[in-house]
């Protein structure tokens, strides 16, 4: 099926295209032909199209999942700065999630790349963008486009317009057309009664506008066919498992790949080592011949299918391998021969049943002739029974699809050679639903927040697993744990890999400890804020009023309490004596802190520089003013309340629960190797804790719920709530901090949590109180793990809560202060070392309203959206997602912050 699966099917949805008794008011009813003539004739500009096409999406997509990843910033960025003079010049269209596209997310609809970015465009994505068509987003595919129905584990369910429990099957001119009709399938049976009905009426059609229809059939060997064609089918999956078992060691199973997949790849296995060169072969003269038959015909109609489109599950990719091979063998009978002769098709509904639709397939010769124009003459028929909500009959699609196919333009863009496939069709044929015609107009504010409801959770969790299998194979993730509360609950937890890689031990999110790292230090604000509402610590105080030693008063103004929650006690950030290597090197927190006092840089409250000391300048209030140890301080009046039995600061690990604990890894020579285990003592309150994901999932619960979980009580609800609240930002129009929880994103809803890192643990938390929703996760393995962690992160939030992009900025774009910065937070009283020289970025300004970062050698792109506020457009950069940037300052004093680093700025070096 080469121009079929997600797209084709939900033209249904939509008005159909053009004819001439029946002139849209909306730009979105007509096909890419007619849309492609207004953006030229200056009727409707492309960023109209293409936001009338984002608000169809919007409208429709939530109950038909046709979308794995949009990619609408891109699309309206493209349609603002111009896009190449082609053909089809402002059309937005979806291109199938197996193509590439730089920097958008290319699944495959499998778990192994649901973390793919590819970096460069794939041939035949280059050559529809020269033709002037926007790409909007991915449209879904199964597991490597094997399956003739949009299902997979990754993905979900894509349905179909006409019954949303089925599955999606994937003008006119004035010369006689020669077609060449057939029901026929590969193996000599006939098509189902009502799709042999559809096909039937599509030719009379034919015949009564004029073209001349006769019974034949491309000749082939449907037998042989079938085993050439299935020897190069099974090919891809045979090499992903290669691939897999090269670089884990091991074999996959069906938690990794779908059974559909691994049972392909078993049968080529047991091929020949010729059997693929010999269907190669086969295809060049099946390719000859085809062309032959071609010189008595300008177009073959065909069904696509040979059954009906059946319920979604009929195709469910968990099945036995046997029963789904039988079953696709007799439905997708048709198109397997213009796969393998190279032939132009496209797919399109004529019928309908009980709302469902029926299929036919048009295909060009694949060398049509040039001269053919787009003058077929048009007329409404009657919708068939049972479609009353189609304003007009699927067989109207056949007239357009004629005028496109045999247009200059269409042919142009159809008649190049295609032997996988691929689908591709203009968003406006995809995404629509009955009704008025809606005038272009910007997305609507967004509603208020709630949560996202179980469906969705449930959805979440297979696009995890999804995720996490490509984090295992591609991003260095030896094991991994999760857990996902919503309203007041776990709505699940997860462990991937191995807590212990040579023992084969898995992950388990109740039992197996990881390392929160910073995320530690969410326990320890929670603690000085329990001390707070007992009146025991003030806010506005002198921190020196707490401590039994006395922090130098450098600046005029005192480091209040407030300011350590901020990050803003004006500190540098060193790093000796942090770690320690055995317990002998263990100091006591008083006795480290009074020892190790860092140099005052800046005066404290006004800039945001992340600090560990202050951090622990926190702990050690706690533990002083409450006459308790820090570790036994915690687990009495947060750990216990909140029932989180398998978690401590304590360091080292009891024997008991050391054998519990995930191992941490580095990845040496392709292997991963364990390092012992990691000791913060000396800092404890910032970063000791050991927890498994379930427990984590308790305390994300309790802030949730203002500072309970079940029963027990941490914190009095007003108390919670002012946790919540922003204290400081570093950045006029980012995220900043709260009191101690960092904010991940302002509104849409908000969201606030805490990033850790060890040496060998990447964590993260976040909660959005809005919805009431949150999540924890850690992973351990190579330095690709924390890069795998951060991009988890953003994925699952735009997964639960997508943005609509922010326009472009048209306002003047003013200086952009150019150079080199530097971050805020490092060690300043001592000359630069190469570590800080590391993290230097460079920014230059690009084009009209681009800028350009150079991070650690890799450039990424910004397009402008406010007078000094820029969006990252590129995908991936070796500090994980950083959002959006802004510079900001005073003078000479140019500063520069990003979304996703409120604990930290960047000073241009002067």
């Amino acid at each position: 099926m080469l121009l079929t699966t997600a797209g084709t099917a939900i033209v249904a949805g939509l008005p159909s295209p053009l004819s001439a008794a029946s002139v849209p008011t909306d730009p979105l009813d007509l096909d890419a032909v007619g849309q492609a003539a207004l953006v030229a004739n200056g009727d409707v500009s492309a960023l109209e199209l293409v936001e009338a096409a984002i608000l169809r999406i919007e409208a429709r997509d939530p109950a038909l999942n046709t979308i794995a990843t949009p990619c609408y910033e891109r699309a309206i960025a493209a349609a603002k700065s111009g896009l190449p003079a082609g053909l089809f010049r402002g059309v937005p269209y979806l291109i199938k999630d197996v193509m590439n596209y730089p920097g958008v997310r290319t699944t495959s609809g499998s778990r192994l790349l649901g973390a793919n970015f590819p970096v460069e465009a794939g041939e035949y994505a280059r050559a529809l963008e020269r033709t002037g068509l926007n790409a909007l987003g991915k449209s879904a595919t199964p597991e490597f486009a094997l399956l003739p129905t949009t299902e997979s584990v990754l993905l979900g369910l894509t349905r179909n317009p006409w019954g949303l429990d089925h599955g999606l099957v994937s003008g006119p001119t004035k010369q006689r057309l020669r077609i060449a009709h057939s029901t026929i399938n590969l193996y000599n049976r006939d098509a189902e009664p009502e799709v042999k009905q559809a096909a039937e009426a599509a030719a009379r059609l034919c015949e009564q506008l004029g073209h001349h229809v006769e019974r034949a059939s491309i000749p082939a060997d449907g037998e042989l066919l079938l085993r050439r064609f299935f020897a190069v089918y099974s090919k891809s999956p045979a090499d992903v498992v290669a691939a897999y078992t090269k670089r884990t060691g091991k074999v996959p199973d069906e938690s990794v790949l779908e059974p559909f997949t691994l049972g392909m790849a078993a049968d080529h296995r047991e091929l020949p080592a010729e059997a693929v060169p010999e269907a190669l072969k086969y295809f060049a003269q099946l390719e000859r011949s085809t062309q032959r038959f071609f010189d008595g015909y300008d177009v073959t109609l065909t069904p696509v299918l040979r059954l009906p489109p059946p319920k979604l599950g009929y195709m469910n990719p968990v099945l036995d391998y046997r029963t789904i091979l039988a079953r696709v063998i007799d439905y997708a009978s048709y198109t397997p021969l213009h796969n393998a002769a190279g032939v132009p098709a496209m797919s399109l509904p004529l019928g309908a049943r009980r709302r469902i639709c029926r299929s036919a397939c048009t295909l060009p010769r694949a060398r049509g002739p040039s001269g053919l124009s787009s003058s077929l003459p048009t007329r409404s028929k009657p919708l068939p029974p049972g479609s009353a909500s189609l304003r007009t009959t699927p067989l109207d699609n056949l007239r357009s699809c004629i005028a496109m196919i045999f247009s200059r333009a269409g042919h142009k863009v159809l008649g190049r050679r295609l032997r996988t496939a691929a689908a591709l069709l203009p968003a406006s044929l995809l995404i629509g639903a009955p009704g008025a015609a809606q005038a272009p107009t910007r997305a609507p504010a967004p509603a208020a927040v709630t949560s996202p409801g179980p469906a969705a959770l449930n959805r979440l969790e297979n696009y995890v697993d999804g995720l996490m299998a490509a984090y295992l194979t591609n991003r260095e993730v030896a094991g991994a744990t999760i857990a996902v509360v919503a309203d007041g609950k776990i709505a699940f937890s997860k462990g991937y890999g191995f807590a212990d890689v040579d023992k084969g031990i898995p992950v388990d999110p109740a039992t197996t400890l990881f390392r929160p790292g910073s995320v530690s230090k969410l326990l320890t604000w929670t603690a000085l804020m329990q001390q707070v509402e007992q009146g025991k610590v003030d806010l506005d105080a002198d921190v020196n009023t707490y401590l039994d030693f006395t922090i130098p008063a450098t600046f005029e103004r005192p480091i209040r309490v407030r300011d350590l929650l901020t990050h803003s006690p004006g500190f540098e950030d060193r790093f000796n004596g942090v770690m320690s290597t055995t317990p002998a090197d263990f100091v006591e927190l008083g006795a480290w802190m009074k020892t190790h006092i860092p140099v005052r840089v800046r005066e404290p409250g006004k800039e945001i520089s992340y600090s560990n000391y202050g951090s622990a300048i926190a702990g050690y209030i706690v533990e002083r003013v409450s006459g308790e140890p820090f570790p036994a301080y915690i687990e009495r009046h947060i750990l216990r309340p909140l029932r989180m039995a398998n978690s401590t600061f304590r360091e080292p690990l009891p024997p008991e629960w050391s054998a519990r604990a995930a191992k941490g890894y580095d990845l040496v020579d392709g292997q991963y190797v364990e390092r012992p285990f990691e000791l913060y003592h000396n800092i404890m309150p910032a970063g000791s804790m050991s927890a498994t994901a379930t427990d984590m999932g308790r305390f994300a619960i309790a802030h949730l719920q203002d500072g309970r979980y079940g029963d027990a009580r941490i914190l009095k609800p007003a108390t919670a709530r002012q946790m919540r609240q922003r204290l400081l930002a570093n950045a006029p129009s980012l995220p900043g901090m709260a009191h101690g929880f960092i904010e991940y994103r302002a509104a849409g809803p908000r969201i606030i949590g805490h990033g850790g890192n060890t040496g060998l643990f990447h964590s993260y938390m976040l909660l959005a109180p809005e919805a009431n929703i949150g999540f924890f996760v850690s992973m351990t393995g190579g330095d690709a793990a924390s890069i795998a962690r951060s991009e988890l992160v953003e994925l699952i939030v735009q997964r639960l809560f997508p943005t609509t992009p922010a326009p472009l900025w048209t306002g003047p774009r003013g200086e952009v202060p150019e150079g080199l910065y530097l971050t805020n937070r490092r060690t300043l009283s001592e000359p630069m070392t190469p570590g800080d020289l590391s993290s230097v970025i460079e920014v230059t300004a690009h084009g009209e309203r681009g800028l350009l970062t150079k991070i650690r050698g890799s450039k990424i792109y910004w397009e402008q959206i406010g007078p000094q506020l820029y969006r990252q457009v590129t995908g991936a950069t070796p500090m994980g997602p950083l959002g959006s940037l802004e510079f900001h300052g005073e003078g000479d004093d140019a500063r520069m912050s990003f979304a996703t680093q409120p604990h930290v700025l960047y000073h241009l070096m002067r």
